[in-house]
């Protein structure tokens, strides 16, 4: 399985990812700034030194001025970075602003350069001017670099830095809003390329898979307003043309007249109980039945539907058993509905089922999903072999088997008492056993009443 890694835990990634690179970048563009800034601040200092020392070494060789006004000179010329001292040839220093400095190793001032100091961001610089054969000047110039924008450069660069690394996501989420914009106005079609690995993928998944089952849905609703056309056309057609034959007297006798009449009324009827079949579908899947819940005690209760049907299976060849427990259970359920399921079951059973074959009712108790139920298993042996694959499709609205699609019949039976068993809280399963073929209806059993 592939790990997802969170949106929240890439953004981190990314933000940390950002500091680093930006504090990299500027410490390295800061160090090759420096070693610039270095020997720029060798040629700065000197032609300083040219300007202010020469000055110094002329006036004094001009006006051959005596020590103490070459001090008022070069005390005239010190700055708060730029430090001159008059030295013997020994280095002791005859003239300075500082008084605490005594003497100066000249052998280490002739040696130094430009050089940055440990610990701080400052440059240093030194040399040493002979003025005659018995003195020197002596001088130090200090450079402070300011670093504190490197902080701003630091912000600035990981504010692109996220920006640049995160656009792909933020493009992504664009994508997806466009893809659900799409799919809203109607383009079931419309599917969103998976990119990356976190939540927006997973949310691109989830708007696919949803744009399938409402593709799914489009497809199954055009085909159920066909399928409903035909199945109202069929039997209004009949009807209609045999009014005409009655209208124009086309009929021999009157015996032909009532055999007229019949299929009229049978066509007719058929049609009333297909558009109660759509009527009681539409308002199932709509949630608008209110649902009447009431202790049922389910062996009165089949024995009572088994004795009212038990005629029309035996104009069948067919023989209809009652089996299972024999105590009295209870179920909390909409009695009515609850008729409507079992009815359902066995007028398919009535329709479908081999001459002369058993249809069994079996009443029991069982545990499913951690919760009780009274189970009432509808069981025939079916005209045509039926797979075990296809007991799946047999749920589907307005399904009907290929050697099925022209017998009477709107193939909302089973689709409508699935609808019932899930607004009672209940399920319908379907399985082929021994070429038998089984329908068990699961109630919630009421275990507060049980005698």
């Amino acid at each position: 399985m592939k790990k997802i890694l969170k949106l929240r835990g890439e953004m981190v990634t990314i933000a940390i990812l950002s500091v680093i690179i930006a504090s990299v970048s500027v410490i390295f563009i800061n160090n090759l700034t420096n070693m610039f800034t270095k020997e720029h601040q060798y040629n700065y200092i000197n032609e300083n030194k040219n300007n202010k020392i020469n000055h110094i070494i002329d006036e004094y060789k001009k006006r051959n001025i005596d020590d103490r006004e070459l001090v008022d000179i070069i005390n005239k010329w010190n700055e708060a970075y730029y430090n001159v001292y008059l030295v013997d040839s020994n280095g002791n220093v005859i003239a300075s602003r500082e008084k605490g400095i005594k003497n100066i190793n000249l052998k280490e001032v002739k040696d130094k350069r430009v050089r940055k100091l440990e610990g701080e961001n400052v440059f240093e610089t030194s040399g040493i001017i002979n003025v005659d054969y018995k003195k020197n000047i002596v001088y130090y110039s200090t450079y402070y670099a300011n670093d504190s924008h490197n902080a701003v450069y630091i912000l600035i660069m990981t504010v692109v830095l996220f920006i640049i690394l995160t656009a792909g996501r933020i493009k992504y989420i664009g994508e997806i809003n466009k893809g659900i914009t799409a799919i809203a106005n109607g383009d079931l079609k419309k599917r969103i390329n998976i990119k990356y690995k976190n939540e927006l993928s997973e949310l691109a998944k989830s708007i696919n898979i949803m744009a399938n089952r409402l593709e799914e849905e489009e497809h199954k609703k055009n085909e159920f307003i066909t399928n409903i056309s035909h199945d109202l056309r069929t039997p209004l057609t009949t009807i209609l043309g045999y009014i005409k034959m009655i209208e124009e007297s086309k009929y021999e006798n009157k015996e032909e007249l009532n055999r007229y009449i019949h299929i009229i009324n049978k066509k007719g009827m058929y049609l009333k109980s297909l558009l109660d079949d759509f009527f009681t579908y539409s308002k199932l899947n709509s949630n608008d039945i209110k649902v009447k819940y009431s202790n049922v005690d389910c062996n009165l209760f089949l024995q009572q539907i088994i004795e009212e049907e038990k005629i029309n299976f035996m104009e069948k060849s067919l023989d209809l058993k009652l089996l299972g427990i024999e105590n009295k259970v209870y179920i909390n359920a909409d009695g009515e509905l609850m008729v409507r399921a079992i009815y359902n079951l066995l007028s398919n059973a009535l329709k479908y089922s081999k001459e002369k074959t058993e249809v069994k009712v079996i009443m029991d108790e069982e545990e499913y999903n951690k919760k009780y139920y009274v189970t009432i298993s509808v069981i025939n042996t079916p005209k045509e072999k039926i797979s075990e694959e296809e007991t799946e499709k047999l749920f589907q609205r307005l399904y009907k088997r290929e050697n099925e699609r022209n017998s009477e019949g709107n193939g909302l039976g089973l689709t409508i008492t699935k609808e019932i068993m899930n607004l009672n809280h209940g399920f319908i399963k379907a399985q082929v056993v021994n070429h038998e073929l089984k329908f068990k209806l699961g109630f919630p059993e009421d275990k507060k009443i049980r005698i």
